[in-house]
């Protein structure tokens, strides 16, 4: 990133060097020498910035260490400043994790309540997991939480679901702002899952990338030049509600979506057609069972039982997945798919079907290999991201040679 011929301007020193040089003790601990360096600035400037982050407790330094010359000191990030929480509702599972300033993970904590019978309910469920995470910090010290999930309204902060009484709002963020003094956030699931990949998992030092979950639903995060890409309406990348698949209904009210054909719902259907896969019993209750153990019930048929037709729908939902995969690819050549969901359980089915579609090429001059790994989260992917993006806030920052002055 640095050039001899030229140095970080005036404006990026006055109002980004700090998070710089904070992102940079972040990715590897410094020294002042190896800051001054990096940056091109004055060593007073990088002392100035470096003395202000350890007054503000952000960053420590080591003992001194004698080398025969100057006392070698390292600047690292201080994990004891603060902590942040990451909740997110994801169905019939509320989950958080608590981490620390530099992504240590310090509690983590499900509750589980497959049919919420209304508001009260859902939101004593949230509160549970809210409150072991406080309890459970070191000494209490989140400082700020972020709610994730697929049915957040960003314009007053509530929440609906299927599983709410009549899909009422709860407003939730209100309720919390009650109880504790604390900094509230929301977000979109799959953004968080998709955050949770950019700085943990996967997507690492990934520039562009595409994470698609396959769980109850279908969905999308992209990042693109290390931006996440908000979608259209801020609320997530809603892959699943693409249309022109079938001529089924969607429970969104429109016609044809991706969902009609690849998710629980059509899982659901296929099972409903197949009582013989399930008991009659369970076939019969299909509408009030919890959509995971209904995923769960299917693909143990298709992984365990090797039942034959189970297996053959679940390869006709990884070709529709495929389509859309390739689509995205086609559009914006991420260098990297990331797929993850509770669906990749039966990974050996889905992914040789999305591989060979994406091998596929479109032109002659396709030379691009695109990366395709499986997501190693697990299941509080989604809270993980969450509470990364508390990271975001701090380590966000314009590339800095967009602020290099020719001298």
């Amino acid at each position: 990133m640095n050039n001899s011929n030229n140095k970080i301007s005036q404006y990026f020193v006055r109002n980004y060097l700090n998070k710089a040089i904070l992102k940079r003790i972040f990715l590897k601990p410094q020294t002042r020498t190896s800051l001054i360096e990096y940056f091109g600035v004055r060593p007073n400037t990088i002392s100035e910035h470096i003395n202000e982050l350890l007054e503000e407790e952000k960053i420590i330094q080591s003992d001194p260490i004698k080398t025969g010359g100057r006392d070698l000191v390292t600047l690292k990030i201080n994990n004891n400043h603060s902590y942040y929480a990451g909740v997110v509702i994801d169905g019939e599972k509320i989950k958080g994790v608590t981490m620390g300033l530099a992504g240590e993970l310090v509690y983590k904590y499900s509750a589980i309540n497959p049919q919420p019978s209304g508001n009260k309910e859902f939101v004593n469920n949230i509160i549970d997991v809210v409150s072991h995470l406080i309890d459970n910090t070191q000494d209490n010290k989140i400082c700020s939480l972020c709610f994730a999930g697929e049915h957040f309204s960003t314009k007053d902060n509530t929440y609906h679901s299927e599983y709410i009484d009549n899909y009422e709002m709860v407003d939730f963020i209100s309720y919390f702002k009650k109880l504790m003094k604390l900094k509230f956030k929301l977000q979109s699931g799959i953004y968080s899952k998709t955050m949770a990949e950019r700085w943990f998992g996967k997507g690492k030092g990934i520039e562009n990338f595409a994470f698609f979950n396959f769980g109850t639903g279908v969905s999308v995060g992209i990042v693109n030049k290390n931006i996440l890409n908000q979608g259209a309406y801020q609320i997530g990348g809603q892959l699943g509600h693409t249309r022109k698949f079938s001529d089924k209904k969607c429970r969104c009210g429109r016609i044809g979506c991706l969902e009609t054909v690849a998710s629980v719902w059509a899982v659901k259907d296929f099972l409903r057609n197949n009582p013989d896969i399930l008991s009659e019993q369970m076939t019969k209750k299909i509408d009030i069972l919890p959509l995971a153990n209904i995923i769960d019930s299917y693909l143990n048929s298709a992984i365990i039982e090797q039942n034959r037709k189970s297996i053959l729908h679940l390869m006709g939902m990884a070709e529709y997945w495929a389509i859309a995969i390739r689509n995205i690819i086609d559009i914006l050549a991420p260098s990297k798919i990331i797929i993850g969901g509770t669906m990749l359980r039966a990974k050996n089915i889905i992914l040789p079907i999305i591989e060979n579609e994406i091998r596929s090429k479109l032109f002659p001059f396709e030379d691009k290999d695109i990366l395709i790994e499986v997501s190693e989260l697990g299941e509080y992917n989604g809270a993980i991201g969450g509470a990364a993006f508390l990271l975001e806030e701090i380590y966000n920052i314009p590339e800095p040679e967009y602020f290099f002055d020719l001298i």
